[in-house]
């Protein structure tokens, strides 16, 4: 089968911008809701997260009807594209609004993410970031951006439910550490500049592999549980951790750290 590569570019250039408009001019005027989730973050939702997401399967519908759909949402509009994942047949990944807890608390840190996985192995990936007018996508082979970078934030990027002690051990080593809750951001921390790494505790699943694949489009080495991740979908991989650097050595030094201390806490 052709790929879709450059078609699902064309259209989720168009449609992460779009939904990004729409979350912009509503943020702050829309209730946040809640949906079933293993964290507050995961719990979040709102009008514009079903909006949004909408609005991309439209899209899809019409320029790649072919594609089969892993979205974040449990939306109608996703019977618009309604086949089954199949080895040969592309698979689009969605999140229509990445982050949706800052997003609903006022932050700008909130993305519109989409992912394109041929082969079991992602291929493309379309980030874009309402509140700073910033896209960045990559076709696998080189990663372009519009819109100027945001500023630093830290050293180091964790999730919320990282545990503490994985954090006082990461200051102790010297770094300065800050929360993340939306992983358009620091799974793309290095290509952003708002840190040299992140790190995300328990499993790195499809939706955070989209920003982390265009980490590795970048150069950046990205490691997930046992080994140096290549791209490849991670749907059903049981992962202790995740983690994306600057470099081959600060990935390590970060990874010794961080396994060091899970594995005396008892993980």
């Amino acid at each position: 089968m052709r790929s879709v590569r450059q078609p699902f570019l064309d259209a989720m250039l168009t449609g992460a911008k779009a939904a990004g408009d729409v979350a912009r001019r509503l943020q702050g005027k829309v209730p946040r809701e809640r949906k079933r989730g293993p964290t507050d973050e995961a719990e979040a939702l709102t009008a514009v997260d079903l909006a949004a997401q909408d609005l991309l399967l439209r899209l899809l519908a019409r320029d790649l009807p072919q594609v089969a759909v892993d979205a974040e949402e449990d939306t109608d509009t996703l019977g618009l594209l309604p086949h089954r994942e199949e080895p040969d047949r592309p698979l689009v990944v969605l999140d229509p609004l990445d982050g949706t807890a800052a997003y609903a608390d006022g932050s700008a840190r909130y993305g519109v993410m989409a992912g394109l996985i041929e082969g079991g192995h992602f291929q493309a990936a379309v980030l874009h970031f309402p509140a700073w007018a910033l896209t960045v996508w990559t076709d696998g082979e080189r990663v372009q951006r519009e819109g100027a970078l945001p500023p630093r934030e830290a050293d180091v990027l964790v999730t919320p439910w990282m545990p503490r002690p994985v954090r006082r051990a990461l200051r102790q080593a010297g770094f300065e550490v800050q929360g993340s809750r939306c992983s358009a951001v620091d799974g793309v921390a290095p290509v952003l500049g708002v840190a040299d790494a992140s790190v995300c505790d328990g499993c790195a699943d499809r939706r955070r592999a989209i920003a982390l694949f265009v980490s590795h489009a970048a150069g950046y080495p990205v490691w997930l549980g046992k080994g140096l991740w290549r791209g490849q979908d991670p749907e059903g991989c049981r992962q202790a951790f995740g983690l994306v650097a600057r470099d081959p050595v600060m990935l390590q030094s970060l990874r010794e750290r961080v396994e060091t201390t899970l594995n005396g806490a008892g993980r």
